[in-house]
């Protein structure tokens, strides 16, 4: 088993910033462990020009057990990260903050139950050649916790549905450019934390 090399901290300090996890503005525990591993920088032609590596790559983990069942809570930056990406049904935020790449990143457990709850919506309202949000989700059949983007462009929010796992983890990337171009550091966290 993997071992933790923070535990209970309540912030994650980066070189431009910090991690961390609110209730109502009130930090929250979290552990912290290893997630490295290398990115392939690609040519046009589709060959590796380099490979990316970072020892600041991090699995954010939460105890359930210290987080209250339908309580929504706030997983974020200190400061605002432009860009969103992500493959379904991981979701992401990162941007450049000086020379620094940060990323953020949750996965969502439940993103195929809001799919189709998306299509069911969309048919009811007639428009059946795009996909629509319905105002709120039907979250009975929901499991883990639930999660959007935060309005103000730092992270996320989550609310905990229950404690059919022990622990959560969440991603937390930053890479400082210098050996690397500030451009494959961004590559970099951004495929680090989608």
């Amino acid at each position: 088993m993997e071992e933790f090399i923070y535990e209970n901290i309540k912030r994650l300090e980066t070189p431009v910033g910090y991690f961390s996890i609110t209730d109502e503005g009130r930090e929250m525990p979290f552990s912290v462990k290893e997630n490295a591993y290398s990115v392939n920088i690609y040519g046009e032609n589709g060959e590796v020009l380099k490979e990316v590596f970072a020892d600041t790559c991090y699995a954010v983990v939460i105890k359930t057990a210290d987080y209250k069942i339908g309580k929504t809570y706030k997983y974020s930056f200190s400061s605002v990260l432009e860009e969103i990406d992500g493959d379904e049904p991981q979701h992401s935020r990162y941007g450049i903050i000086g020379n620094c790449a940060v990323g953020i990143g949750m996965n969502n457990p439940n993103e195929w139950d809001e799919l189709e709850q998306c299509y069911k919506y969309s048919k009811k309202t007639g428009a059946e050649n795009e996909l629509i949000e319905p105002p709120f989700y039907d979250e009975t059949g929901f499991q883990l916790y639930s999660m959007r983007y935060s309005e103000d462009g730092k992270g996320f929010y989550f609310k905990l549905l229950d404690r059919s796992r022990k622990e959560i983890c969440f991603e937390a990337a930053w890479m400082t450019a210098g050996k690397y171009s500030i451009e494959d550091c961004e590559d970099a966290v951004d495929f680090w934390v989608s």
